[in-house]
């Protein structure tokens, strides 16, 4: 997906968001916008949505994901030194 498509996307799911919609609707947006964030290596955003998603639906099977996220290892450490 190119970086407009992209954009394009965030901003309708941005815009369904604001809508009366189910909790569980809210929850799959934030998923959906925490992916995107992932994909483009924003790892704050996606950790923010995913919790988001987690308070509108506890249920989501993200909670693993997000403590990875939120849990730097050594790895990630290593690289921004390298960078």
């Amino acid at each position: 997906m190119c970086p407009q498509e992209q954009a394009e996307l965030v901003e309708r799911l941005r815009a369904a968001d604001q809508a009366r919609i189910s909790p569980k609707d809210h929850a799959r947006i934030h998923l959906a916008l925490g992916e995107i964030a992932l994909l483009g290596g924003d790892r704050e955003l996606a950790t923010e949505r995913f919790r988001t998603a987690l308070r509108w639906d506890p249920r989501l099977p993200i909670r693993r994901t997000l403590e990875r996220l939120e849990t730097p290892t050594v790895l990630a450490f290593t690289a921004r030194r390298a960078a």
